[in-house]
C-alpha cells in the first residue's frame, strides 16, 4: 500500500462526531506513504487534521490543490483516495442499530468471505458480547468499534481525528491502532505533539508545518473565516 502525495494544499472546516469541528488550512504537503500509522503532530491549527480529513470519503467543504496524488503507483484524483478511506470515530449515522447489524453489512458491501463471527474471530472479539452494542451507545468504544466496521468493508487509509493529549489517554486508540498495525492499511492521526506516542516499526512521527497563506490571492479570507 503506497500514497504519494505532491504540493498538497487544502483549506477545510475539519470535524467528527467524537471531536467536534474546526477551521484548518494545509499549505505545500508532499510525503510519500506506506504500510503503517502516522501521527501528523503539531498543534491543533497546523494543518495536520486538515490535510487527514480532507481525504476521508465523508469530507465536506474541502477545497483542495495538487500537483499529483499516487496511489498504488496509479496516478488519481482526490475522489479516488476518498473511496479506499474510512473515517474513524462516526458514530451519528449508524443511529441505533446493532454492532452486528452494522458489520454484517460492511462485510456485504465489501464482498468478503468472511462470515460475521469468523470476522470477529480473526480480530480477537469472539468472546466479548458485542452484538448486543447499539453504535448510539458505544461512547469512547467507538474508536476501536468504527475501526473494525473500516476493516469489514475493507479500507485501505483510516483517517483520525484531531487527537489532544486528554482525548489520547483513552484505551481505545491504543485497541484501534492494534488492529490496524498488521493490515496493509495506512493510517493517518493528527494530534498534538504532547502526547506520548507508541513506539515500533509500525509507528512513524511526522511533524506538520504551518503556513497560513493559502487560497489568499484567490480572495479566500481566513481571518474573516476564523473558527
Amino acid at each position: 500500500m503506497t500514497l504519494e502525495i505532491n504540493s498538497y494544499e487544502c483549506y477545510t472546516q475539519s470535524q467528527n462526531d467524537m471531536v467536534g469541528y474546526i477551521r484548518d488550512t494545509c499549505n505545500e504537503f508532499s510525503y510519500i506513504f506506506t504500510k503503517g500509522i502516522y501521527f501528523l503532530t503539531g498543534e491543533i491549527d497546523i494543518g495536520a487534521w486538515s490535510f487527514a480529513y480532507s481525504l476521508a470519503i465523508d469530507a465536506k467543504n474541502v477545497h483542495a490543490h495538487y500537483k499529483s496524488i499516487i496511489l498504488n503507483n496509479k496516478n488519481v484524483d482526490l475522489a479516488e483516495v476518498q473511496k479506499q478511506s474510512f473515517h474513524v470515530g462516526q458514530y451519528i449515522a449508524y443511529g441505533k442499530k446493532s454492532f452486528e447489524s452494522v458489520i454484517k453489512n460492511a462485510l456485504k458491501q465489501s464482498n468478503s468471505n468472511l462470515s460475521y463471527d469468523d470476522f470477529l474471530l480473526k480480530y480477537g472479539f469472539s468472546d466479548a458480547p458485542v452484538k448486543s452494542w447499539k453504535m448510539n451507545c458505544v461512547n469512547q468504544k467507538i474508536w476501536y468499534i468504527s475501526t473494525l466496521i473500516g476493516l469489514a468493508l475493507n479500507k485501505q487509509i483510516f483517517i483520525f481525528p484531531w487527537l489532544s493529549k486528554k482525548e489520547y489517554l483513552s484505551s481505545y486508540f491504543q485497541k484501534a491502532f492494534d488492529l490496524l498495525s498488521n493490515e496493509d492499511i495506512i493510517t493517518l492521526v493528527p494530534c498534538s505533539e504532547k502526547i506520548q506516542l507508541p513506539v515500533g516499526e509500525n509507528y512513524t512521527v511526522l511533524r506538520m508545518a504551518s503556513l497560513f497563506n493559502l487560497f489568499i490571492e484567490s480572495g479566500f479570507d481566513l481571518e474573516a473565516d476564523s473558527r
